[in-house]
């Protein structure tokens, strides 16, 4: 139980930090504040409500035109995807990042979260195929 309130008190502080940042208008900011809630709501297995923060998120570093912070977003919007059971979504997220990442060069941003997704191998192997694994890192590469 004290994980739990460490959670939601670690909450708490992001949608306090939340607001503060909407009331000067910071969007860089907001965006990663989004999806540091997801990943909290992610940590409390709290699914729906991780992909709300992680879309808000995502929205807000769409319209900066922020291509690592998309790309990381749609890696950890992909992982709460699969762990709700949409695959097809998961893959999509994943794949979008892929693309966004090669597209623009930010290859370490996705590396590095894909690479947090496949360490969970046994959900992972449920997910993907091993040759869509291989694909993944050859393009990254």
């Amino acid at each position: 139980s004290g994980q739990a309130g460490d959670l939601d008190t670690c909450l708490a502080y992001f949608e306090s930090a939340l607001n503060t940042f909407k009331s000067i208008g910071e969007k860089r900011l907001l965006s990663r504040i989004y999806s540091n809630l997801g990943f909290v709501a992610s940590l409390k297995q709290d699914y729906l409500s991780s992909i709300e923060y992680y879309v808000d998120g995502l929205k807000i570093a769409r319209s900066i035109g922020s291509p690592v912070e998309i790309s990381i977003i749609l890696c950890n919007l992909g992982d709460a995807n699969r762990e709700l059971g949409d695959m097809l979504q998961a893959r999509r997220n994943f794949a979008e990042a892929v693309r966004i990442s090669h597209e623009s060069n930010a290859t370490q941003a996705t590396l590095t979260s894909l690479s947090n997704f496949l360490a969970q191998a046994e959900k992972v192997h449920r997910t993907f195929s091993l040759p869509q694994i291989f694909l993944f890192f050859l393009l990254l590469v």
